[in-house]
């Protein structure tokens, strides 16, 4: 089992100690587990997706402009 699929054994665990009256916990801490690992994965996804752009910015910042023929054979921009 890798570090990213405790969350489910663990929802499982909690929400049968939940349910037997072992723990009186609320149903958020509860289900926790599940909604903090949606949390921290949608945050890498944010990263992820914040970094990308800032890479496409800085490597086509100073990509020479293409030109290329346009109708009747001029140079366009």
């Amino acid at each position: 089992m890798d570090g990213g699929s405790i969350a489910v054994p663990l929802t499982i665990l909690f929400i049968i100690l939940k349910v037997t009256g072992v723990i009186t916990w609320s149903w958020v801490w509860v289900l926790s587990p599940l909604w903090i690992s949606l949390a921290l994965g949608l945050l890498g996804l944010v990263a992820f997706l914040l970094i990308a752009v800032i890479m496409v910015k800085v490597l086509h910042k100073d990509r020479p402009t293409l030109k290329v023929p346009g109708p009747a054979g001029r140079l366009t921009r």
